[in-house]
């Protein structure tokens, strides 16, 4: 129960930041859509979302198959579930919004300098970097599907794994409301699922999936991405894709994203599909933490940063997992 209450704090967080800091990111709460593929996805979440209105407060509405078009303009779903505490974001603009604030508090922000080795020296520590050597008496790690071999203990704790957008070309006013009517984000039930929203300053269509799926070259994944689109909807067969772009980001062995510290340095990684809320939830505990502040607590500074014998960093057995997942996923569309 307090990991779904703090799971909710995150986004009130985010909320409260944006709002505070005055960050110009088109945040809304518009809500999300849940696709069923079939009859077993539409039960399985309506127990789900049941559960979590009864003791959590959250609240659902489950769509049926006649009124799905009041949702999505595919027929490829059963119906599906309406969650309106849900929210979209610019992340682009989020992150700018940080960085602007974080300078204003007179931070110092030096980019494209990477680190090369975290060395104690006894009164804090030494910060080698590309650029030079940083004395620090606190580090903070947050490089989520980033880390690399400066920080073993911690790489052989994170799972990387990349995951892709593609944006339309500009559509018809006509035809960004008939796809999706009431302007709400979308993904289905599938194991590797694929998400969908408008993009928030133009008529265009954003689109992921094939998330944690083998490293294709970007033109090449565009053109797997614009046909799981066009089964979806049809209709945008002849609608050429305008942008492709990925980055990186990282699970965990028991799926909890993880603060604490390890020989003196603190860490905030491991967000799980949620890096927006909890990637800026965390990294607030982690400075409260360095602070010695009561209000650092949290339930995911409590459980133990497990690992495996055979994972060194490297997630060899990630495209066998999403491959497994996607045969799942084909046996119920």
């Amino acid at each position: 129960m307090q990991v779904y209450r703090e799971l909710d704090a995150a986004f009130d967080f985010v909320f409260g930041l944006v709002s505070r800091e005055n960050i110009n990111c088109y945040l809304t709460r518009c809500g999300r859509f849940m696709g069923a593929l079939n009859a077993e996805h539409f039960g399985l979440m309506s127990d789900e979302l049941e559960l979590r209105h009864k003791y959590l407060g959250h609240p659902f509405e489950m769509i049926s198959e006649s009124r799905q078009s009041e949702e999505i303009g595919s027929g490829r779903y059963v119906g599906g579930a309406l969650m309106p505490d849900f929210g979209s974001i610019h992340p682009g603009l989020y992150h700018l919004g940080l960085l602007n604030t974080a300078q204003s508090a007179k931070a110092q922000i030096i980019g494209h300098t990477p680190v090369t080795a975290i060395r104690p020296d006894g009164t804090g520590f030494q910060v080698d970097t590309t650029r030079g050597v940083l004395t620090a008496r606190d580090v903070i790690v947050a490089t989520n599907g980033y880390t690399d071999r400066v920080v073993p203990w911690l790489r052989r704790r994170v799972i990387p794994f990349h995951g892709y957008m593609i944006a339309t070309d500009v559509l018809s006013e006509d035809v960004i409301t008939q796809i999706l009517p009431n302007n709400r984000t979308f993904h289905d039930y599938n194991n590797n699922l694929v998400y969908i929203r408008q993009a928030p300053d133009q008529p265009r269509l954003l689109m992921g999936a094939y998330t944690g799926g083998p490293v294709d070259r970007l033109s090449t994944k565009a053109e797997k991405l614009k046909r799981r689109l066009d089964v979806i909807f049809p209709e945008l067969s002849e609608v050429k894709i305008s942008r492709i772009w990925s980055g990186q980001c990282a699970g965990t062995f028991d799926l909890w994203p993880h603060v604490g510290m390890h020989n003196g340095v603190h860490y905030a990684l491991g967000y799980c599909f949620a890096g927006l809320p909890m990637g800026t939830y965390l990294g607030d505990k982690a400075a409260k933490q360095v602070l010695g502040l009561p209000e650092a607590k949290t339930v995911f500074a409590d459980r133990a940063f497990r690992s495996h014998p055979l994972y060194t960093g490297n997630p060899w057995f990630l495209p066998l997992v999403m491959r497994w997942h996607d045969r799942q996923d084909a046996a119920y569309s």
